[in-house]
């Protein structure tokens, strides 16, 4: 962590860096030379890892992505899709209602699912779908 956070703010070279923790290691561990050694070859490691050529942050939708040409590993966080709206929603309330029992359903879930699909209780939806008839 902190080699990443040296790279990116590019507060010293990695030079200065190993030089710089070795002297730290030394002092603390005067008496473990192989813990000085492990933590120094970690920390090696650490910044090899993050100073690879092929590297970067694109930041792009599934549907945009694209590699080329690809070298080295990837990584991608995905996060969760994008709910559509319902198309219904942009009917009135009334015909939205009615749209769900011309597909089936009874009033009574009609009512139901215009309400889940425009955010609003079933008591609003029915107020405002109360006249239609029970059949269609």
């Amino acid at each position: 962590m902190l080699a990443a956070i040296v790279k990116v703010s590019n507060i010293m070279t990695d030079e200065a860096l190993l030089e710089d923790m070795k002297g730290s290691f030394k002092h603390k561990f005067a008496k473990k030379p192989e813990v000085i050694e492990g933590n120094m070859k970690a920390l090696e490691l650490a910044l090899k890892e993050i100073t690879k050529i092929h590297e970067g942050v694109e930041f792009t939708t599934l549907a945009d992505f694209k590699v080329a040409p690809p070298k080295g590993e990837y990584v991608l966080i995905v996060d969760g899709a994008v709910e559509a709206e319902n198309p219904l929603n942009s009917l009135g309330i009334k015909e939205h209602v009615l749209a769900y029992m011309r597909l089936g359903e009874d009033k009574k879930e009609a009512i139901k699912k215009a309400a889940k699909d425009r955010g609003l209780t079933k008591n609003e939806v029915y107020q405002l779908a109360i006249d239609l008839k029970d059949e269609i």
